[in-house]
């Protein structure tokens, strides 16, 4: 149980940081700073890693959990 809960916070942790490198990149696509490749790929990438930390984290904080007790 311990485990899920914090996935769940580490989870919305994850969103929450993903969500504001994505706003990040659009600000700056839209003064010019980015090109649209490069503003592509860093969403790309960002949601990538985000989804894949996702995935694992559950997995991650069973290890911890059943190693500590």
């Amino acid at each position: 149980m311990p485990a899920f809960f914090a996935t769940v916070f580490s989870g919305l942790i994850i969103i929450i940081t993903v969500r504001a490198v994505a706003i990040v990149l659009n600000i700056a696509k839209s003064k010019g700073e980015v090109s649209r490749s490069n503003w592509r790929l860093g969403i790309v990438c960002v949601v990538s890693v985000g989804v894949a930390i996702f995935v694992l984290l559950p997995f991650v904080y069973d290890r911890l959990f059943s190693y500590f007790s």
